[in-house]
């Protein structure tokens, strides 16, 4: 029973315009001989943007606590930085992916907030460990799934900066937030 198919169709019918998406992908870890497998693999249809994204598709229920949101973080993890390796994914194969966001994301705006109430899979004593989670969850290249629900615009973000957006493409600060960057500080000695 695959109790996560029509989700995956859901992100995929929200995806489709403007990226070429691939189901239950396969991924090689990067310097190991381990294969892994994304829900689902977006290539930008459109320009000469570079950016591979993995998609860590859940059936949240309101019976999830902390330590399940903290395992699917750690789960979705695993994704950046492996090759795709499905040859499905034509010119992406072999590519890098940049990023891995959690579908449907978490909606972490205020209780008092009506509008945000149909998509609360949390403890409201849970809101501010896992705001402070995907914070951190951003510096492994981890995001989210924001789609508003009043006009349906979608966003992928990594903690609360998107990345890209249904209705102005990548954002000026993508290329940023998604390339490798380097461990430690840029700082130089004096002494």
């Amino acid at each position: 029973m695959d109790i996560e198919r029509e989700k995956r169709e859901e992100l995929i019918s929200v995806l489709e315009g403007n990226f070429v998406c691939f189901e239950e992908c396969r991924l090689k870890l990067a310097g190991f001989d381990q294969y892994l497998r994304t829900d689902v693999l977006a290539v930008p249809r459109y320009g000469n943007d570079r950016w591979i994204f993995a998609f860590e598709v859940k059936v949240p229920t309101v019976k999830w606590e902390f330590k399940t949101w903290i395992r699917a973080l750690r789960q979705a993890a695993d994704y950046p930085n492996c090759h795709v390796a499905d040859e499905r994914a034509g010119t992406a194969n072999g590519s890098l992916v940049n990023a891995t966001f959690l579908y449907p994301g978490l909606d972490l705006r205020g209780w008092d907030d009506e509008a945000s109430l149909e998509n609360r899979f949390y403890r409201e004593h849970d809101r501010e460990p896992l705001r402070g989670a995907f914070l951190f969850a951003q510096h492994f290249r981890v995001g989210s799934v924001a789609i508003k629900p009043r006009n349906g615009q979608v966003s992928l973000k990594l903690g609360t900066d998107p990345v890209w957006d249904s209705r102005s493409d990548f954002r000026s600060k993508a290329p940023g937030l998604l390339a490798k960057r380097p461990v430690g500080s840029s700082k130089r000695s004096t002494t």
